[in-house]
């Protein structure tokens, strides 16, 4: 009998091991995040996405440069007047026109100033968008590739407690043939070892799903070769260093976040500005060259250069919606910067205090594994030596399985606050 379960568990666990083998292949978290920025859609959608604003901030300047405007036309002319006996007076058949235009704006209401420095802070913008939109996808593959190291610990806890409950099976029908326990032992042992089972295919099935979740956070087909999570989940030793340097970041105002509401913040400033610039006149340089005749043969030219002012004075109270607007647009974008610092304080403090409290759980959980595994095997000596029920044994089983599982959940929730860390320290565009 004993040979017969030795068989099952080798069996069982090469059949895994094989699988793995064939449909997957090992990567590290480095080169799990390298693979992402490199052939990731998301990342390029970020990239277009960051591009689009900087074109935004090259259209708000491009009114300052200098405009040049061609004009070509070619008509027939027709009259129902008639004719004048003078040959020199008669009117054209044709008219060909050409003409080339050059403005320049030389004053706006202080719009030029405020023009130029919504370019540079656009160009800020894009780039803090870009680092803000390609860290949260290397958050998310971080967080993935943590999520499946997880369930691949679950399942090997499970793999574990489907062969202890191999070995109960065997235990039971020993005794069973040796008259210590009736025949009801030998069914529930069999019923504990069929729902041991059940649990480790769900578990394996979960395992899968996480592979899948992770490889596609990598910009990976889900029906690709998957790549899976090099390591195992351990305790974090620097999670310590980062709460603290995000303390010092809070106060300092030094986070990303806050950064990219301040350019936001100042963009909406910028652009009240220069709405309101235009309440006042606008003064252009203009310059003009043209030629116009009835044949190319006979054209006549003619040239201007001057000034021109023009000044809305009324326009129905769009100027006046449209500053409104904007001043709407500041007050919010500077509220918004406040909500997001108060925000920040509050998950840098939640950050803290689920540590400290992980790392007390922690402590407990290693000593719970180490006495509920002893306790375990206590247990097993006692009911193959007849003197606890089966039933006594599974619960020994379970307080076993529990810590084990309590344990590599700390380690789980520890680097997921190790990675929102990390996403929230960031502020440079090569992110690891």
């Amino acid at each position: 009998m004993k040979k017969k379960v030795f068989t099952i568990s080798i069996v069982f666990g090469a059949v895994i091991l094989i699988f793995y083998s064939v449909t997957a292949y090992a990567i590290t978290r480095h080169e799990a995040v390298q693979y992402a920025i490199d052939n990731s859609e998301s990342i390029r959608i970020v990239r277009q996405s960051a591009k689009q604003t900087r074109e935004v901030g090259r259209q708000s300047v491009a009114f300052l440069k200098p405009q040049v405007n061609l004009v070509s036309a070619y008509a027939r002319l027709g009259t129902n007047a008639p004719e004048i006996p003078i040959p020199e007076l008669d009117y054209p058949e044709k008219d060909i026109l050409a003409q080339a235009e050059l403005s320049q704006i030389l004053y706006a209401g202080g719009r030029i100033m405020s023009s130029l420095a919504l370019e540079k802070n656009l160009y800020k913008q894009a780039e803090q968008q870009e680092i803000s939109g390609i860290r949260e996808i290397v958050k998310v593959v971080k967080s993935t590739f943590d999520a499946v190291l997880f369930q691949k610990a679950v399942v090997d806890i499970l793999q574990d407690r489907f062969v202890q409950r191999q070995r109960e099976l065997e235990d039971a029908r020993n005794l069973w043939e040796a008259g210590v326990v009736i025949l009801l032992d030998v069914r529930q042992a069999q019923l504990n070892l069929n729902f041991a089972d059940d649990s480790l295919k769900d578990s394996e099935a979960s395992h899968k799903q996480a592979l899948i979740d992770f490889n596609v956070a990598m910009g990976r087909s889900g029906n690709e070769q998957l790549l899976v999570p090099e390591g195992t989940l351990g305790d974090t030793d620097t999670l310590n260093e980062k709460i603290h340097s995000l303390y010092g970041a809070i106060d300092k105002q030094d986070l990303l976040d806050i950064d990219l509401r301040k350019t936001e913040a100042e963009a909406a400033r910028l652009n009240h500005q220069i709405i309101r610039g235009e309440y006042y006149p606008e003064l252009r340089f203009l310059s003009a060259a043209t030629t116009q005749g009835e044949s190319r043969t006979d054209m006549d030219e003619f040239w201007s250069v001057g000034l021109q002012m023009r000044w809305n004075l009324l326009d129905g109270g769009l100027a006046r919606a449209r500053s409104a607007e904007a001043g709407a647009q500041l007050r919010s974008a500077r509220e918004n910067l406040e909500r997001t610092k108060k925000d920040l304080a509050g998950l840098v403090e939640k950050i803290s205090v689920e540590y400290e409290s992980l790392k007390q759980r922690k402590l407990l959980q290693i000593e719970a594994v180490k006495l509920a595994e002893e306790n375990y095997e206590d247990a097993r000596e006692q009911y193959r030596a007849g003197t606890i029920t089966l039933t006594d044994l599974g619960v020994f089983n379970l307080r076993f399985a529990e810590a084990r599982f309590n344990l590599i959940q700390i380690y789980f929730l520890q680097r997921q606050l190790m990675v929102e860390s990390e996403a929230l320290l960031e502020n440079k565009r090569n992110i690891p």
